[in-house]
């Protein structure tokens, strides 16, 4: 708001009333705009109201009226005195940049994409709010169409000068158009911009996190969320990080917090579950995926972690219906086809282990877990020849990661291959 009181202050000759004349000389508006500059907005308010009482179409009062509105967040009023400008005097930029501003604080974008282009098209416009207009342009479009806003952006620098801000929207732009190494180079930048660099710490951190470099995202993302605590989607990728960089406890804490304050948030909620699950709380995890369940209960992805849950809790009956209904609304879930053939072989089902592991190898390699499943299956089956082949894959991929179960295929080996 305060550039927008800036660029209030610059242009208010331009917004006089249709009495107004006279030379330039000392306004009682001046007193409202200095009172306005000092956050005095109630004094403000009065001076206003004694100024539009002597003149009701006075525009510069109706701007600094609109203006007071919107930064005491009185918005539907502020829009009232911004449109009564307009009313009154359609050709003035200033009052379409100012409702603009207001229409996208409101999420109206379609109404604000039309007032910021009618600025684009005024010939009273000066160049710098031209290119404002533009920028603003550029990051509605973002959203929708990244070509459109590249455009956007030209424009913007053809009629003012570069800002670190368009720094900031090139990186943008150039991950929207599926270019990270540029997007990088812009993040990294600004990196040093004292009034940018907690931007470009999440920006640059949420790129190298998509990009699953956890790591150099931990430190960006925890600078980040610092400067913005109550940033759910900020808290939310710290906390990917660092469930990704051996920290799960610390991003238990996170997502615990984020989760109080906001527990309608269902991207926090799953990512407090997804974390939850595997660490020692599948108990805690099932519950919320329950919730989550009843707002969306055709998701495999969620049936599928439901299901796991259970299994981590050797509830194995109970695990099997949402793995069998995750794979028959997405029959490519591999991980859920592995956790059915677990389960499977937990019930000393082995004709199933095989089924399900045939399944999931159609869309992921073998590991040594599944090595393990078909080994054990083909044995308690009696297919000896399988068994043995599939005990020495497992212990050629094992690596020492699970000495319990190599020291006893050894052993199972040892009998198998001397009948």
């Amino acid at each position: 708001m305060r550039l927008i009181l800036a660029t209030v202050l610059v242009i208010c000759n331009s917004l006089s009333g249709p009495a107004q004349t006279a030379p330039p000389q000392a306004s009682p508006l001046d007193a409202v705009e200095t009172a306005i500059e000092q956050h005095e907005f109630a004094k403000a308010r009065a001076l206003v109201m004694q100024a539009l009482s002597d003149n009701p179409q006075n525009t510069r009062a109706l701007y600094d009226l609109g203006f007071i509105e919107f930064s005491t967040d009185h918005r539907q009023q502020a829009e009232q005195e911004y449109r009564h400008v307009i009313e009154l005097d359609a050709t003035l930029p200033q009052a379409h940049m100012a409702l603009a501003r207001l229409l996208v604080t409101t999420n109206r974008k379609d109404e604000a994409h039309r007032e910021f282009l009618l600025v684009t098209q005024n010939p009273k416009a000066e160049s710098q709010l031209k290119g404002e207009a533009w920028r603003a342009l550029a990051n509605l479009d973002l959203a929708t169409d990244p070509s459109v806003a590249r455009v956007d952006l030209l424009h913007a620098l053809e009629v003012s000068t570069e800002t670190p801000q368009d720094t900031l929207l090139t990186g943008k732009l150039a991950e929207a158009l599926g270019d990270p190494g540029t997007a990088e180079k812009a993040y990294r930048k600004l990196l040093n911009d004292r009034h940018l660099e907690a931007e470009a710490d999440e920006a640059l951190g949420s790129l190298l996190l998509r990009q699953q470099h956890y790591d150099q995202a931990l430190t960006l993302l925890q600078d980040a969320t610092t400067a913005n605590p109550d940033d759910a989607v900020l808290s939310a990728e710290l906390a990917t990080a660092l469930a990704n960089t051996g920290k799960p406890d610390k991003a238990l804490t996170l997502l615990e917090k984020a989760h109080a304050a906001d527990p309608a948030d269902l991207t926090i909620t799953r990512l407090l579950a997804d974390v939850a699950n595997p660490n020692g709380r599948p108990d805690e995890a099932e519950g919320l995926y329950v919730e989550l369940l009843k707002q969306n209960p055709k998701d495999p992805e969620l049936l599928n972690s439901y299901g796991t849950s259970l299994i981590r809790q050797q509830r194995y009956f109970e695990a099997e219906p949402p793995l069998q209904q995750a794979v028959a609304l997405k029959p490519d879930l591999a991980e859920a086809w592995g956790s059915l053939a677990f389960v499977a072989s937990k019930q000393e089902r082995y004709q199933d282990v095989l089924t399900d592991l045939t399944q999931r190898k159609k869309y992921l390699p073998e590991n040594a877990s599944t090595y393990f499943l078909w080994a054990t299956a083909y044995d308690k089956l009696r297919h000896t020849k399988e068994a043995v082949s599939y005990y020495h894959l497992f212990l050629e991929s094992s690596g020492g990661k699970f000495p319990d179960q190599e020291f006893q295929i050894r052993h199972r080996l040892a009998v198998l291959e001397h009948k």
